[in-house]
Parts: structure tokens; C-alpha cells; sequence
């Protein structure tokens, strides 16, 4: 109990103090803050984990399709209809853990590809045990043909020719990266509203399309990117540490 944050009041017997629901005299238990705190803790994990899931099957289950969002944020995704770059693979990579870091030595990567019209980027992303506490972090490389020759249900011939020109690092692709990896900008989530946390991988990954469509479409270079706030707001701050 001790171990796990759970204090609880000593008995104290009282001197026909007796009464009804109280046989044994014992004080009215209180909860103590580090309770509260270890099941709000505790409910805050089983409920990410649970949108988690659901998140990541409807992105494996529903490719070509729009990035599902947490209605909070919605108002950061009108006017973005006319999105040409699509998620066309997202699927689960088993690494047996060897890349994980941390106390728990626990944690997932996914493999992902989103293409726009003939071009097309790599995405992999490493959820932590943690999460959202933990944010996702990303990696975006862009398609050449010694990642597109790999076997792939969504990967072709033709596709690997397309992109051989790419070069093995891409500045815009980088700054995306580094975007999405600090939570730098709106839209992550809505810090009045802590169950938007729980979505911050797939707000993630729809501000990865959008960034990266934006820039395929207006063909702008990193300058002409509009500016961001690049401070996370205080809540979920707060919720990184716990409190």
C-alpha cells in the first residue's frame, strides 16, 4: 500500500464511541491526497489506453480516409477538405522491445506511408507505455526505392522508380518532424479539455499530412511556413508530471 502511494489513516478504536456503520469505533477514513491522486492516475491510464486502441485500429482499418480528431479540436481542421495527401499503410512493426528505453522497457512502433498523388513519405512513430504522458515520437523519411522495394502489401514497382531522386534527408520533412515530436503549434490538443490528450497520436499524424501536403501543394519553401506558437500549454504540462 505504501509502495503504491496509498496512506491510509491509522485505526484509532474509540471509547463507546460506537455507532451504526462504525462497529469497531474507528474514525471517519478520509482519502488522502496521494489516493486521489494514484486513482486519478489510475483512471487516467486505463482510459488513454483504451482510446489509444481505438485509435490505432480505426487508422489501420479506415486507410484513404480522413485522420479521426477529438470533437474539441475540430474547429483546427475546418477548411481542410481539400487535403490531397492520404494515409494508404499504417501497420504495427514488431521490434521485440529492443528499442525501448525506460524503467518498463515497454512500448509499440508502427510503420506508416502517406502519399500525395505520385510522391510519397515513410512514417515510424514509438509509443511509449506512458502515453499520453509520454508523446509520441516520430520519424518522417522520405520514399526512395530501397524503402519502397521492401515487401510491402502497399508498396509497387512502381512506386520505387518514382522516387529515386529523393535525397536521404528532406529540411521541410525534418521541421515537421521536429513539430510534431514538441507538440510546437495548435491543434494537438485542447488543454481546457483533458481527454483530448489521449488523441495527441492522431492529431499528430493529421498535422503531419497537412504540414506536408501544404508544403506539396504551394511548393513553399521553410520560411513561408505560417508561424506556430511554440510552447505547450500549461495543463498538459501539468499532466506530463502528474498532477
Amino acid at each position: 500500500q505504501h509502495l503504491a502511494g496509498l496512506n491510509y489513516p491509522r485505526d484509532q478504536v474509540g471509547s463507546g464511541t460506537e455507532t451504526k456503520g462504525n462497529k469497531y469505533g474507528l474514525h471517519q477514513a478520509r482519502i488522502e491526497t496521494t489516493t486521489k491522486t494514484v486513482l486519478q492516475q489510475l483512471h487516467r491510464r486505463i482510459r488513454s489506453h483504451a482510446t489509444l486502441e481505438t485509435i490505432l485500429k480505426q487508422l489501420k482499418h479506415s486507410l484513404h480516409q480522413a485522420i479521426p480528431v477529438h470533437p474539441s479540436v475540430q474547429k483546427d481542421v475546418n477548411g481542410l477538405e481539400n487535403i490531397q495527401a492520404k494515409l494508404v499503410s499504417f501497420e504495427k512493426v514488431d521490434t521485440g522491445n529492443e528499442d525501448c528505453t525506460g524503467t518498463d522497457m515497454d512500448c509499440q512502433f508502427y510503420a506508416a506511408v502517406i502519399r500525395w498523388k505520385t510522391k510519397s513519405i515513410n512514417l515510424s512513430v514509438k509509443i511509449d507505455a506512458r502515453y499520453p504522458a509520454i508523446p509520441p515520437m516520430w520519424s518522417l523519411q522520405p520514399s526512395t526505392s530501397s524503402t519502397l522495394m521492401r515487401p510491402s502489401k502497399n508498396s509497387s514497382s512502381g512506386d520505387a522508380h518514382q522516387n529515386d531522386e529523393l535525397p536521404l534527408y528532406d529540411s521541410v520533412l525534418g521541421e515537421i518532424e521536429a513539430m510534431v515530436n514538441t507538440l510546437e503549434g495548435d491543434g494537438f490538443f485542447n488543454d481546457s479539455v483533458e481527454e483530448s490528450f489521449d488523441w495527441i497520436l492522431a492529431h499528430q499524424l493529421r498535422s503531419v499530412i497537412v504540414e506536408w501536403d501544404a508544403y506539396q501543394q504551394t511548393n513553399s519553401s521553410r520560411g513561408q511556413r505560417r508561424g506556430r506558437d511554440r510552447r505547450p500549454a500549461t495543463s498538459y504540462r501539468l499532466y506530463k508530471h502528474g498532477l
